[in-house]
């Protein structure tokens, strides 16, 4: 989304003051503006936004996820598959097996605001996406979290360390949920 935070208006219940940049020409000394649309760095900014797109959304015929707020799933095309979104900030990413319900969702997406279709993710989240397209018409994807990982581990200054030294519980030979019970007192056995 090109400059989402100043695409939402602010509630009318709501007033935001500032003062012009110095030397503006169009403003007089000591005159302030009233904000009509939200902007980066108010701090309500992604909470206006997103409250908008969830609007629009909704108005779409998509619901939220139960389990995550960020993630909605419904259907544009009456009798088509459903389209899959997943929102994080001024990000979003959707699917849907049909690409007449894709091009279809960004016709009425970019009906709210001005919206850069980038093709398919390469990363969203600290997840890589690697798409495989096949001579059969069939795609294929992989997930991978492995930047994201060696990011972790270098910033926690364990990229030299070539093998961890933590002992494990687990010990080769026995059960995973099973802890032996040889050297303990006959009173500490349980059935």
């Amino acid at each position: 989304m090109k400059q989402a935070f100043v695409q939402s208006r602010l509630p009318a219940d709501e007033s935001y003051f500032l003062k012009p940049p110095v030397g503006c020409p169009r403003s007089a000394p000591n005159e302030y503006w009233r904000l009509i649309r939200s902007l980066y760095g108010l701090k309500r900014a992604p909470c206006i936004w997103f409250e908008m797109l969830c609007s629009h959304l909704r108005s779409l015929g998509l619901k939220n996820c139960e389990t995550s707020p960020c993630f909605f799933v419904g259907h544009v095309i009456d009798g088509a598959p459903p389209i899959y979104v997943g929102i994080y900030a001024d990000d979003i990413i959707y699917f849907s097996t049909s690409d007449k319900v894709e091009k279809k969702f960004e016709e009425l997406l970019g009906g709210l605001v001005s919206v850069e279709f980038m093709g398919q993710v390469p990363h969203f989240l600290g997840i890589e996406f690697a798409w495989q397209h096949h001579d059969d018409g069939h795609l294929t994807f992989t997930l991978t979290q492995q930047s994201f990982a060696e990011i972790l581990i270098d910033s926690l200054g364990y990229n030299n360390l070539s093998l961890s030294t933590y002992v494990t519980p687990y010990r080769s030979g026995l059960s995973r949920d099973a802890i032996p019970c040889d050297n303990l007192p006959q009173s500490q056995h349980h059935a």
